[in-house]
């Protein structure tokens, strides 16, 4: 279930229907922002955000099916587990594009050039896996200067939103206070 304001108070009811079509579980995100979403009114503000994670965090006990949420929820820790980040797993996208991130491949806005380490079109996969790894020591020795340096955030506590401002791709006009 993708939250967005319009249905942001439907989640336990979605999680109802899912167990009574027998859903074994339900995982939930928030929904990637590019332009087109802040300009209609389809984005959460941090707060609603929050408000909404806690109730995903309540059902997760109390459910009679398994509740999840997807990455991008907000997290205490500014390292956030991302698969990519971890060197865990890969993101290729439709094109070729060996990416940073998952979530973000194709999103709009800003420039996909920091978003992506390389195309297969072009260079090896064994090329690719060796700029990706240089790519995110260089995105985590960015991000600890920012948080060493006081720079980081409440909203940055939200790993994609962090991402989303890191590979340029933050021209939605989503700023957490709406």
């Amino acid at each position: 279930m993708v939250l967005i304001a319009q249905h942001r108070s439907e989640v336990a009811a979605m999680v109802e229907l899912a167990a009574g079509l027998g859903s074994r579980g339900l995982r939930c995100g928030h929904l990637m922002s590019p332009p087109e979403t802040y300009q209609r009114g389809l984005d959460l503000s941090a707060q609603v955000r929050r408000e909404v994670e806690s109730e995903i965090w309540h059902l997760q006990k109390t459910a009679a099916i398994s509740v999840g949420m997807a990455a991008g929820y907000f997290s205490e820790e500014p390292f956030f587990p991302c698969a990519p980040l971890t060197l865990k797993e890969y993101n290729l996208d439709c094109r070729g594009n060996l990416t940073l991130c998952c979530q973000l491949s194709g999103h709009s806005g800003g420039t996909t050039a920091n978003d992506v380490v390389g195309n297969l079109h072009e260079i090896s996969l064994r090329e690719a896996c060796e700029a990706f790894h240089r790519r995110v020591a260089i995105y985590l020795a960015d991000k600890r200067a920012r948080v060493d340096s006081g720079r980081f955030t409440e909203l940055d506590h939200f790993p994609c939103w962090y991402c989303i401002k890191y590979v340029e791709k933050s021209q939605s006009g989503w700023t957490g206070h709406t």
